[in-house]
């Protein structure tokens, strides 16, 4: 077994089946280790796992779009292997959501007459709600109080640049929420913030992919990165190698890899990339959970199931190399997709 396969022993990954139930994966193998009844009403799904590992919550459209139900599915640990037990109904709500479980409580983001974010936590609250816009990508940092979540909004379906937010959340609830234009802005924009601090966002311009680094209230463009692509899905640092960050792209479909200098200001060196054997799902409306990552492999939702790539420095320069994962490729699992985290060292 690798370095690779040894850091991934132990975590798993939460995705879906084809037929609508939750399973559990393991993250070195691909294997199914648990299955639990999906609620059943045919339309989008979103996943959220908490800090522990034990209580994974789904938000599970019906199939016309009006409205979902949130549930709650408590996961064990037997030996080294998880379980995971039948779904718990939470609440019915109307219009669109996605949902993350944060330190402090379930924080939903809602699109139902007006934008707004609530917060759930049992045995506290209630909390005020905070009129934010749907993001479009977000990262969650600890802080003294709480946790700060950062990330750029979703104009759909308007064709509006995205705009930056920067929202605490402490036992009180919400702080205020002052998102903020950043001139330059690509169009399907998504943010990542590096370990030292710096912000980057990967967007589209001209059919191009495009990447730009935040000074303060300009996006600064890097050089083109001469690949295609019509929209960006998802983006992110790799856990477990930080210095690479990847994004998800449609049109075509594509996982691309870019090494990041940790001098400042920030610099890219030239992508790497991988086409994928099947299309993405688009997400026009809130942030995508078709890529999650776990100790330097990346984990990617296609329209005809999961693949896995392997991402190392090799030479000073990224390197993506498909997983051996599962039973091969198509499979029967689909997004959302949310790694287990990490045990504490």
């Amino acid at each position: 077994m690798d370095t690779r396969e040894t850091s991934l022993q132990g975590r798993w990954i939460a995705a879906r089946s084809s037929a609508g139930d939750v399973v559990l994966l393991d993250a070195v193998t691909g294997l199914e280790l648990a299955r639990a009844a999906g609620a059943g009403l045919g339309g989008l799904v979103d996943f959220t796992l908490d800090d522990a590992n034990s209580s994974l919550v789904s938000y599970e459209e019906n199939d016309e779009g009006e409205g979902a139900e949130l549930g709650r599915y408590p996961i064990t640990k037997t030996g080294d292997a998880p379980s995971i037990g039948p779904r718990t109904r939470i609440a019915w709500q109307s219009g669109v959501s996605r949902v993350l479980s944060t330190p402090i409580g379930l924080v939903t983001f809602q699109d139902d007459q007006g934008q707004r974010w609530t917060l759930a936590k049992e045995g506290s609250g209630p909390f005020p709600s905070a009129s934010c816009p749907r993001p479009a990508s977000m990262q969650m940092i600890p802080t003294e109080s709480g946790v700060s979540l950062v990330g750029v909004s979703a104009p759909f379906p308007t064709d509006e640049p995205a705009v930056r937010f920067e929202v605490s959340i402490g036992a009180d609830g919400f702080g205020p929420c002052s998102p903020t234009s950043l001139a330059g802005m690509p169009s399907s924009a998504r943010l990542v913030r590096l370990a030292n601090g710096s912000e980057l966002v990967v967007g589209v311009s001209e059919g191009a992919l495009t990447a730009a680094r935040v000074d303060g209230a300009m996006a600064s463009p890097f050089e083109p990165t001469g690949l295609s692509a019509e929209s960006v899905e998802a983006a992110a640092v790799v856990e477990g190698v930080d210095d690479v960050i990847v994004v998800l792209t449609s049109g075509p479909a594509r996982l691309v890899a870019f090494r990041v200098s940790a001098a400042s200001p920030v610099t890219l060196d030239p992508p790497v990339h991988a086409d994928l054997p099947a299309e993405v799902r688009r997400e026009q409306q809130f942030f995508s959970r078709e890529l999650e990552t776990a100790s330097g492999r990346v984990f990617v939702a296609t329209t005809e199931g999961l693949v896995a790539y392997d991402v190392a420095i090799d030479g000073g320069a990224s390197t993506l190399r498909e997983a051996t994962f599962g039973a091969g490729f198509p499979n029967d699992f689909r997004g959302p997709l949310v790694a287990s985290r990490a045990a504490p060292h």
